[in-house]
């Protein structure tokens, strides 16, 4: 079986009552959360272990969820789709040759690498894991509602005073609100 790679960062992640694993990829900086049996699973992909042996030592820790070599294979194949495991060369070749993309695809492909483009000049990880602890109540359903409540009040307000708004005269393409725009993508995309 392919190894995982090395560079992947665990972190261990309550959400509610459950408990989940959530490995970083620190070149792609795509983040991938993991229940803790499936994390377990994962680890046991050390390049050295056969699909059998890996369904036996999963079985062992995890008799509630037994897999077969045949769904370690597939299993393995979804973390090398996930780019999360080492994939001999042979493999990676012919999981690059693809067919050609179609004229829409293209045209998708550029519009989401426009709108979703990735400036890594510092990684966020560490202070927004120190920052999230002490604001877990912002996620939690009495403030949802206030803010919903928040944003219906504001769409209301906006109706019922859309006269005055309709007087302004605000020019949305003018060279500072282009200028303004940039400068909101650069500070969101570091």
């Amino acid at each position: 079986m392919p190894p995982l790679r090395t560079d992947l960062l665990w972190h261990k992640q309550e959400f509610g009552s459950e408990e989940y694993y959530v490995l970083k990829d620190p070149i792609g900086l795509a983040y991938f959360r993991l229940r803790p049996e499936e994390a377990e699973l994962a680890a046991l992909f050390d390049g050295r272990r056969s699909a059998g042996e890996i369904a036996r030592l999963h079985n062992e820790a995890w008799p509630n969820w037994s897999m077969d070599a045949e769904e370690v294979w597939e299993f393995a194949a979804e973390l090398g789709r996930r780019g999360m495991v080492h994939l001999p060369a042979a493999q990676a070749v012919a999981s690059a040759v693809r067919r050609a993309p179609n004229l829409f695809e293209l045209w998708a492909r550029f519009v989401h690498h426009l709108i979703f483009f990735k400036v890594p000049l510092v990684d966020p990880s560490p202070w927004i894991d120190r920052l999230i602890r002490p604001v877990w109540w912002a996620w939690s359903p009495p403030v949802v509602a206030l803010t919903v409540c928040f944003w219906v009040g504001t769409g209301l307000f906006l109706l019922l005073h859309r006269e005055a708004f309709a007087a302004a005269e605000l020019n949305f393409l003018s060279p500072e609100s282009f200028g303004l725009l940039a400068l909101s993508l650069g500070i969101l995309k570091t």
